[in-house]
């Protein structure tokens, strides 16, 4: 293990999620696009919204962090020393705390990554680095929580599934809204009542292809953006969540999923239980995305381009799998992992 070095004065690779406080200025976010969250109950609104009370200010903070390669390595080699565990009980423990309490504007600290993100490249290129990238990061995250964490009824949540459901009647081509429901049903009768069981922590829950920013070289990642999703939740849940989004035209609708998986898994090897879960829970963040994306469209018609970029890819990647079992598809995980 190589030695973690420290300059004095230098603040730690992760200052910018854990020490949010009332001294460092705010600015916007990187993408000049509106991006709103949706809370159960029906209401939408900007990222600081998302949690009640004394946790908003870290909500938005999260949005609007970064964490680079060299970060993520630093945290890698000593997570338990990297965040405080368990509940945070005094204000002084950890900066999320400190800026909840100051009645203060939220503020935080910015980084800038240079390069490109992958939704502007013609193509996706190597899953397997996005997998091990993401699960590098999810080792980073070990040990790290925050009473933020809980999600507080986020309908991004994969568990929030039966609360999506309700608005698949939005949806207005019938053939489309059917396959939603029966993707949601499948799993809230099958898997959701299990998934407590699941290993599980806090997790990016958004590493689609406009929050990873790669090099001049496509095939470097440069860093990973907006935090402002991140909750405590089952392991699988954020792998599926970065899967989904994994389906290139004309090769097998499972294909990128499966490299992303091995890429993950080359680095935290996923348990027998995730990898017959994962095509579920694939089906289930498509079905989330498009609901929930149409919905936002007919609430706030202004910005229905941003809000239904990419939804006609989505559409076909879920048609695509349609007619594939789940043991179809955890037996092609399973040799794309090298298991029996």
């Amino acid at each position: 293990m190589r030695p973690r070095i420290e300059l004095a004065g230098k603040p730690h690779p992760a200052q910018h999620l854990r020490d949010i406080g009332p001294d460092l200025a705010l600015g916007p976010a990187g993408d000049a696009q509106w991006q709103g969250d949706i809370l159960e109950g029906g209401e939408m609104g900007q990222q600081a919204e998302i949690l009640k009370d004394h946790t908003d200010a870290a909500a938005q903070a999260r949005q609007h962090a970064t964490l680079r390669p060299a970060d993520i390595d630093t945290l890698d080699k000593e997570p338990a020393t990297a965040w405080p565990h368990g509940q945070v009980d005094q204000p002084e423990q950890a900066g999320l705390a400190r800026a909840g309490r100051s009645h203060q504007p939220a503020k935080a600290p910015f980084g800038h990554l240079k390069g490109e993100v992958v939704q502007n490249l013609d193509r996706v290129r190597q899953p397997e680095r996005l997998g091990a990238f993401l699960a590098r990061l999810n080792r980073a995250l070990r040990g790290f929580f925050h009473p933020a964490a809980g999600g507080d009824g986020l309908l991004w949540d994969l568990r929030q599934i039966p609360a999506v459901r309700d608005r698949t009647s939005l949806i207005g081509d019938p053939s489309r809204r059917h396959l939603a429901e029966r993707v949601m049903d499948e799993a809230a009768a099958e898997l959701l009542p299990r998934l407590p069981a699941f290993r599980a922590q806090v997790v990016h829950n958004d590493f689609n292809l406009s929050n990873v920013v790669v090099d001049e070289d496509p095939d470097v990642i440069a860093g990973a953006l907006d935090f402002g999703d991140m909750l405590h939740a089952p392991l699988i849940c954020d792998i599926a969540t970065a899967a989904a989004y994994r389906w290139t035209p004309g090769e097998h609708p499972l294909e990128g999923v499966a490299r992303f998986a091995r890429g993950f898994d080359s680095v935290t090897q996923l348990e027998d239980e995730e990898i017959e879960n994962l095509f579920i829970l694939v089906g289930c963040r498509l079905a989330l995305t498009l609901v929930l994306s149409n919905w936002q469209a007919i609430r706030f018609p202004e910005k229905i381009d941003y809000v239904l970029r990419g939804n006609e890819d989505l559409w076909s990647f879920l048609d695509s799998i349609a007619g594939i079992s789940n043991a179809q598809a955890t037996r092609m995980f399973r040799a794309a992992l090298e298991r029996r």
